[in-house]
């Protein structure tokens, strides 16, 4: 049993941790491990059903780590491979299928959790967990990634920055030059199945309404090209402009021409009545995204405005932070900080989204300073106001 299943007990020190991380011999979780590797003293239990694929990337961990077979289908087998760990990370997928037995499991042994996916279902189904995670002081970090992840957490700290209130928001969001992962795919593909996300419409007034506004093409600085950016709206941008009042908030995300064209046709011919179609539909989303990532060099970019008063006073922020190189990388950046703020300490008991449970400032502050971080900038102006 994990120190932290008592909500007295003190945290231990954060140097002598157990680090459990579910799908590790993946991209994402050999990222999450590389990045939690470096300047700590944490030990690491890696988990997946491949036990080749798992006793290799073990072996390289030079005795800070062992393999232990799990399935995180299976909430058995996950109770298992949590036992004597104080945080578990989930890079296992896809979170349409996974649902919440990974996080039941770290309930019951009283660890703590990160989840790079588990977005607004996943979220949705721990809510009853909330209680019981504050009264353990468990802290469940959830959409701990690029997009939802890092977006809501990037707006939620200019919010809280520079601003007192704000009456509007709009993010713009880039990520090109890589294929999808056939984990991603899968939960796309089941998103369309099943309704989530929210496509042409922002929200106006506190209301999601239909979006006056279709497609436009923006400016990279450090890209080549203009990319054509679609209205949507998601449970993270949603949950961020409920938390700070925020009225109007739009947010616009680059599709790429071959990914579009398949996404529109597995909803138009509903690609998804049986096994078979959806692994088809999969198939042919890593297809197009593999011929989209050869138009340009992987980069991943977010750019907000917000408009709003400080200190009395109408307030505008242009902001933008960018990376340039594998968004997988960036990912591995976010857990390996999300984890350290949470064994040390720094965070609340309870289930939180990245973008509400972290010290927004400690963060970015963190991820920016990191060697070869991704680079931010902003700009604010005091508006001008005056009675005509």
């Amino acid at each position: 049993m994990s120190l932290y299943a008592n909500g007295n007990d003190r945290q231990p020190p954060h140097s002598d941790a157990v680090i459990g991380i579910l799908g590790s011999y993946g991209a994402g979780g050999q990222a999450c491990l590389s990045s939690l590797l470096k300047n700590t003293s944490f030990s690491f239990r890696l988990g997946g059903r491949n036990c080749k694929k798992g006793i290799e990337a073990a072996a390289r961990l030079n005795g800070r780590g062992c393999y232990a077979q799990v399935d995180a289908l299976d909430e058995n087998s996950v109770l298992s491979f949590a036992e004597g760990c104080d945080l578990l990370i989930n890079c296992a997928g896809p979170s349409r299928l996974i649902l919440d037995t990974v996080g039941k499991a770290a309930c019951k042994t009283g660890c703590h959790y990160i989840d790079l996916a588990g977005d607004e279902v996943v979220f949705d189904r721990l809510a009853p967990m909330h209680d019981v995670l504050r009264e353990k002081n468990q802290v469940f970090v959830l959409s701990a990634g690029i997009f939802p992840g890092l977006s809501g957490l990037f707006a939620a700290y200019w919010a809280e920055k520079e601003f007192d209130s704000v009456h509007s928001m709009r993010m713009s969001f880039i990520n090109c030059g890589e294929s999808m992962s056939q984990t991603a795919a899968y939960d796309i593909v089941y998103s369309l199945k099943d309704g989530y996300g929210q496509g042409m419409v922002c929200r106006k007034d506190g209301k999601i309404v239909k979006s006056s506004e279709g497609p436009h093409f923006a400016d990279v600085r450090f890209a080549r090209g203009k990319f054509l950016l679609y209205p949507s709206f998601n449970h993270e941008f949603q949950h961020v402009a409920e938390r700070y009042a925020i009225g109007n908030a739009k947010l616009y995300v680059f599709m790429p021409p071959a990914t579009m064209q398949t996404l529109f046709q597995i909803r138009s011919d509903e690609s998804w009545q049986t096994e078979e179609q959806t692994a088809a539909s999969v198939q042919k989303l890593v297809r197009a995204s593999e011929t989209d990532c050869q138009a340009t060099a992987p980069h991943t970019c977010y750019m907000l405005s917000m408009e709003g008063e400080s200190s009395g006073e109408p307030k505008k922020l242009e902001a933008t932070l960018a990376w340039q190189g594998s968004s997988v990388k960036l990912i591995g950046e976010i857990v390996a900080i999300t984890a350290r703020q949470i064994l040390a300490g720094l965070l609340s008991g309870g289930r939180h989204l990245l973008c509400s449970g972290m010290d927004g400032n400690h963060f970015i502050q963190q991820l920016c300073t990191t060697q070869n971080g991704p680079e931010m900038t902003w700009h604010t102006e005091t508006l001008d106001c005056g009675v005509i």
